[in-house]
This record gives structure tokens, sequence and C-alpha cells, in this order.
């Protein structure tokens, strides 16, 4: 009797045991909610000079009239995004403000822009400054265009 007594309880284990496993998983896929938001950015030099700037670790080149090379971006969100949810590339990834050294944008290595925060007008540090492009619900296409315009505030490097 002993035996009958112990497989039997043996069993009721193991199915408690699955039925646990079952419904732990169950819970667990409904709490995800997170989902991936990607931001392509591009740089665009429309001007007829060699323009080189730096962020961190991040070097970029630009020939005159040409553009880089795409940057991806993930991030977590659970509600709709927009374009206005972006930063730009530029910016600190984890504190989500200006770098804390200035960005010094120049022009054939002769003329320069010095960037500190994310106000003015066409500044790579303002995403407002982009043209976004939306490519699906939680995808955007960046460009930034330098332009002639930029070429002339610039001013002499030191």
């Amino acid at each position: 009797m002993e035996t009958t007594h112990y497989g039997a309880s043996v069993r009721y284990l193991i199915f408690g045991a699955i039925i646990s496993i079952f419904l732990s998983l169950g819970a667990s896929c409904n709490k995800i909610r997170d989902y991936a938001m990607e931001g392509e950015f591009y740089f665009v030099n429309k001007t007829n000079h060699h323009v080189t700037f730096s962020s961190g670790f991040e070097k970029y080149s630009l020939s005159p009239q040409s553009s880089s090379a795409a940057m991806m971006t993930h991030e977590l969100s659970d509600k709709v995004v927009s374009a206005s949810d972006y930063y730009s590339p530029l910016i600190d990834d984890k504190a989500r403000k200006s770098p804390n050294q200035p960005i010094v944008i120049k022009f054939d290595h002769m003329k320069c822009i010095v960037i500190k925060d994310d106000k003015g007008e066409n500044n790579p540090l303002n995403i407002g400054s982009y043209i976004a492009e939306r490519k699906d619900d939680r995808k955007y296409r960046f460009t930034f265009t330098f332009t002639e315009a930029d070429y002339n505030r610039a001013t002499n490097c030191l």
C-alpha cells in the first residue's frame, strides 16, 4: 500500500508542477508590452566644402555634396511614437541631454561652428532641425542637412 500512496502523490506533484509552469508562462507573456522604436539618422552635406564633426567616440566626415551612412538607435516605448519622441544621435543616450563638451563643426578645417546646446536654427543637436519621415508605426528616418548658410555663419577656427 505504501507504494501506491507514494506513486499517487508523485503524480499529483508532477501534475501540479506542470500546471504551475503553464500558468506562469501565460502570465509572464501578458506582461511584456515594450516595443522597439527605431530611428535612422542621415547627415547630408549640400555645401562645396568638406564637413567634419564628432560627438563622443562618433566621428563624421562628409565630402562636398555627399551624405553619411545611416545610424540606428533603439529605444523601448509602450506608446504610439511621433518624431518629437526622438532626440539627436549626438546627444548623450543615457542622460538625454546635450553633450558635456561642445560639438565643433568644421568646414575645410578652416571655418568652425561651435554648438553647446540644442537651441538655434539648423543645429544637429536639435531634433526639430531634422527632416522626419515616418517609415512605419515605430520607425522614423531623420535627415540633417548642412547648407551654404551654415558655412557662411561659421567663423575662422582658433
